[in-house]
């Protein structure tokens, strides 16, 4: 068992980033027009079938990582000592989550207008 570790950050932003997140997650899994349309404003062609499904799960696994380790800070857990896999997950899924949050947005922002680009004419 391990104590929990100390945040620089409050439990209320945590709990926001995480609900944000996964609410657009969300959002662009039901509506994937939604996101070719956010795609042709940056000057890109459209989102492929693939694209739409791993960008918007991205998404929401970044906010699921970040609502996890709000659980665990605030879950009471025994004698506020936690199992040593949760603390080892509650140590490693910030930065995998914001990880993955850049890795989306450096695809979606920057790589993919080389990538996917329309022909030069």
């Amino acid at each position: 068992m391990e104590t929990a570790p100390d945040s620089g950050v409050s439990m209320w932003q945590v709990l926001a980033s995480g609900v944000i997140l996964v609410f657009l997650g969300g959002l662009l899994l039901a509506r994937p027009a939604w996101l070719d349309a956010v795609l042709k404003a940056m000057g890109s062609l459209p989102a492929g079938r693939r694209e739409k499904r791993a960008i918007p799960g991205c998404i929401i696994a970044s906010g699921a990582g970040w609502l996890f380790v709000w659980f665990v800070q605030i879950y009471p857990f025994y004698n506020g000592l936690k199992p040593l896999w949760i603390a080892f997950l509650a140590w490693t899924m910030p930065p995998a989550a914001a990880a993955v949050f850049a890795g989306v947005l450096i695809w979606t922002v920057i790589l993919r207008r080389f990538v996917t680009s329309g022909p030069s004419v």
